[in-house]
């Protein structure tokens, strides 16, 4: 007993006075969608979803999962932790199991947007977004899936493609009708910018790039998205949401571990073949096209402006397409709440295995300890 006393409170000290770990494991990462290029015989056009001024943020959590799946915690509970968090909306997601009905259904109770959804598992994982009714059952009724997803007027992403049952890139030409591809899970750290470029560079596909939780035994904060609106909150309704969505007009927003965090704000226009990006933060600008990428290139893709506030590409004629990246890097200790009733310090310090209602005070603490920071 006096051992497990003295490892929390060697915890709360660590908690108390961060230890600097500035990182590449400590980054915050901030993705745009794709502007796509067309160069003609006498003009270049860019075709990007920031061309309109946006004065809102809007946080929105695309993938969680409850009780009435493989979830740790009731759909009011998580609806609870999103509102005290202050997103926009939720979609409830959960794997189309025995209790599948049960995702498209509003806890109620709450001031936030509830968006219905499921995760379809049998096959590679897909996210049903918006939907009103789910196809279930069979081996293989993806499609289908995808097809009624469009006709409820819903949206359908790749899930994870890195973990559980890896996505080959040659799924994606195998189906048509999806929106987009989920390009970082925290709960599984799955970063698949490769999979993107996959489908940007090699596929006559425009997907769209969505970040997420993937909450199942830990309600976090490790990547949703940033809805971009000219409608402050008390304006926003679900239609307005799913409509950002549809047309690209967010950021999607990564950080590891999976903690509270802040990204940069970026500010993405276009001035003839120029794209420019301000942040607000000091950042790391990546500019990734058809021509290098996380595809042909694999992690050895590197070409950025670092440590700045702005930063400026000119397209050339080869390209099709241009994401931006930033990256933020935090400069205190990383605490990762795992999906097990276990506690991790990175750098790893130790492993203790604790109960998971105190674990979570102590997530809910050091949560609210970094945003007074």
């Amino acid at each position: 007993m006096k051992l497990v006393s003295a490892c929390l409170a060697f915890i709360l000290i660590a908690l108390v006075f961060p230890i600097s770990t500035a990182d590449e494991e400590s980054a915050v990462w901030t993705w745009s969608n794709p502007l796509y290029v067309e160069i003609g015989d006498d003009a270049v056009k860019i075709d990007s979803p920031y061309n309109e001024s946006f004065e809102h943020l809007h946080k929105v959590q695309l993938h969680t999962h409850t009780s009435n799946s493989d979830g740790a915690f009731r759909p009011s509970e998580v609806m609870k932790f999103h509102e005290d968090e202050d997103y926009l909306a939720v979609a409830i997601t959960d794997h189309d199991c025995e209790r599948w009905d049960a995702s498209l259904e509003d806890p109620g109770g709450h001031d936030i947007i509830h968006i219905s959804g499921v995760e379809y598992t049998t096959g590679y994982h897909m996210l049903g977004i918006g939907v009103n009714s789910i196809a279930h059952e069979g081996e293989d009724r993806r499609q289908e899936q995808i097809d009624r997803a469009n006709e409820e007027d819903g949206l359908t992403f790749w899930a994870h493609p890195d973990t559980v049952e890896p996505i080959p890139y040659s799924a994606y030409g195998e189906y048509e009708g999806w929106n987009g591809i989920e390009i970082f899970t925290s709960n599984a750290y799955s970063l698949a910018e490769d999979h993107a470029d996959y489908i940007l560079t090699e596929e006559e596909k425009e997907p769209l790039l969505i970040a997420s939780s993937d909450t199942h035994y830990r309600v976090q904060e490790g990547g949703w998205i940033n809805i971009l609106s000219d409608k402050p909150e008390e304006e926003m309704t679900h239609r307005n949401v799913m409509g950002a969505i549809e047309r690209g007009e967010f950021l999607a927003v990564g950080g590891w571990p999976q903690v509270h965090s802040s990204p940069a704000e970026l500010d993405i226009t276009v001035e003839e073949e120029t794209i420019h990006v301000e942040s607000d933060k000091e950042v790391d600008i990546e500019f990734i096209t058809n021509e290098q990428n996380y595809y042909l290139d694999g992690e050895s893709y590197a070409s950025a402006v670092r440590s700045t506030r702005s930063a400026s590409y000119t397209v050339d004629e080869n390209d099709t397409y241009v994401r931006v990246k930033a990256i933020v890097y935090r400069d205190m200790i990383n605490i990762l709440f795992t999906s097990m009733p276990v506690m991790v310090l990175v750098p790893t310090l130790f492993i203790m295995v604790i109960p998971k209602s105190v674990e979570d005070k102590l997530f809910v603490f050091y949560r609210d300890l970094h945003k007074r920071k």
